[in-house]
């Protein structure tokens, strides 16, 4: 059974937490993750979730994401999601926060979306993929993911998000040598 934390609207941990599966509660947000590996070309690292996912089965996505359990803090949360989807191992220093998108739902409930990037270029052939979760990655251009999100194949980001994640994710000194 997994647990999740419950925060305020204003992300104050409520000491209160749910199950995976349940309903969240009117009023309560809780929080998930999710990082784009960029790699020396430019391109993202995609994933594609497996058809047997509950939410989003069979879509691309970026290269990890998942829900921060209780305890846990978002910075934890990205370094298990991507070891344990992708077999990458992130150092707390190797990547950085750029956003955090709020995705209100009616009952005033909702949750918040801490969003990394990291720039490093790993040899896809060594990449160990979770088999619950990752069917397949790839590298894809901008122009690509927007072009999957269109078809319906990727997650419904926004092109202009996607173009947001290209324009820091391509930008800087951010570079992790493996």
């Amino acid at each position: 059974m997994e647990l999740f934390d419950l925060y305020t609207p204003e992300r104050v941990l409520t000491g209160k937490s749910m199950v995976r599966g349940d309903r969240l509660p009117d009023g309560l947000w809780r929080l998930v993750v999710r990082i784009a590996v960029f790699g020396d070309d430019g391109r993202m690292l995609i994933q594609k979730r497996t058809d047997t996912k509950s939410f989003m089965p069979g879509k691309w996505d970026m290269s990890a994401a998942g829900s921060v359990v209780l305890g846990e803090d978002s910075r934890t949360a990205i370094i298990r999601e991507t070891r344990e989807e992708i077999g990458i191992d992130l150092a707390d220093s190797d990547f950085r926060i750029i956003s955090t998108m709020y995705m209100h739902r009616k009952n005033g409930s909702g949750i918040f979306e801490d969003i990394y990037i990291v720039r490093m270029t790993p040899d896809l052939s060594g990449l160990t993929l979770q088999k619950e979760e990752v069917e397949a990655v790839r590298w894809a251009d901008e122009k690509g993911i927007i072009s999957l999100i269109q078809s319906g194949e990727f997650i419904p980001f926004r092109p202009e998000f996607i173009r947001f994640m290209f324009a820091v994710g391509t930008s800087g000194d951010m570079k992790v040598h493996l």
